[in-house]
């Protein structure tokens, strides 16, 4: 039996008649399985189901038909050549493919509570003392202070949320020379002004205190109820919704504003969302009192205190932030 295969024989060996149905059963099953027909030629009595007979003598007669006398040397240079052409070119196809992949999908655009919660923490990292406790701590400190030293006198200063506030003196007789003399050590570094009638020196340091609270946001009220909360009894003089006035003590409170200013769609919000706003309260040393009232959602940003020379006192003006649910 000679079996022959896509041009090249892969089975050359003799078999018993009585085994050879079962060989050529297992022949037949491996060329279905490769996709191939299979058709046999065959010579013999004892031969069944060939597809084509033929008699032995043509075999003699034909025997130098398709005989190859000298092998082409072109034919093994060639042939190794293009299947290593192909393999070079495939596999630098896939080491380009390897090393330059396909840039990534693009990620998803963030959802709108994403952006808003992004926006949340942002805005409550940063430094958010509470107004109620830093507040009257600054102006109870100006008070520890002197405010004439060597012919100078307390004119104003300036506070943040963080470092010593600033103090600046106006001449009152005295002398710079005098000044940087007879000033403790808490006061400098003293700067003194090309005018000749101003200096600035430390003032006291900003106390640390209780920053707002985002795990308090179920407790902070709207912003009507928030006006409602400082308008307190000696503040019904008040006639403008959203500026509260009483006897020198005025509280601004600006209209809230969303973190982020991207529209949801329907069914993005979840719950209330948090918003801010600035509010600026001024009034005199001795309504500091009120400020302790103010509720844990307000925070300070800065505080400045003058001296007024109309005799009515120290005066004090503070701004911050606000946050409410909408």
């Amino acid at each position: 039996m000679v079996l022959v295969q896509r041009g090249a024989v892969s089975l050359d060996q003799e078999i018993a008649l009585n085994a050879l149905a079962g060989k050529r059963d297992e022949i037949e099953d491996g060329c279905a399985k490769a996709g191939l027909e299979l058709a046999t030629l065959g010579y013999g009595a004892q031969l069944h189901a060939v597809d084509e007979s033929f008699d032995l003598r043509e075999m003699l007669v034909a025997r130098k038909v398709g005989l190859i006398k000298k092998v082409p040397v072109a034919v093994p240079t060639t042939v190794p050549l293009l299947v290593i052409l192909a393999a070079v070119f495939f596999g630098g196809k896939q080491l380009i493919d390897v090393l330059n992949p396909p840039p990534p999908p693009p990620a998803p655009p963030p959802t709108f509570m994403q952006e808003y919660e992004s926006a949340v923490m942002r805005t409550l990292a940063a430094p958010a003392p509470l107004a109620s406790q830093l507040a009257p701590k600054l102006l109870a400190s100006f008070g520890a202070q002197e405010t004439n030293v060597a012919g100078w006198q307390f004119q104003k200063a300036s506070c943040s949320i963080a470092g010593p506030c600033v103090v600046t003196y106006k001449r009152q007789g005295g002398t710079f020379k005098e000044f940087d003399a007879r000033a403790p050590e808490s006061l400098h570094p003293v700067v003194f002004n090309h005018d000749g009638w101003h200096l600035t020196a430390r003032g006291p340091e900003v106390a640390v205190a209780e920053r707002v609270a985002l795990g308090e946001q179920k407790t902070w009220p709207t912003q009507q109820a928030l006006i409602k909360t400082l308008q307190n009894d000696p503040q019904k003089l008040s006639t403008k919704l959203d500026t509260l006035d009483s006897h020198g003590y005025v509280v601004d409170i600006k209209p809230a504003e969303r973190l982020i200013q991207r529209q949801p769609t329907a069914g993005e919000v979840q719950g209330p969302l948090v918003q801010r706003g600035t509010w600026q309260i001024d009034g005199y040393k001795w309504q500091s009192a009120l400020l302790a009232r103010l509720p844990d959602n307000m925070a300070l940003d800065s505080l400045d205190v003058e001296l007024k020379e109309d005799g009515t006192g120290v005066h004090f003006t503070a701004k911050g932030k606000y946050y409410v649910l909408n």
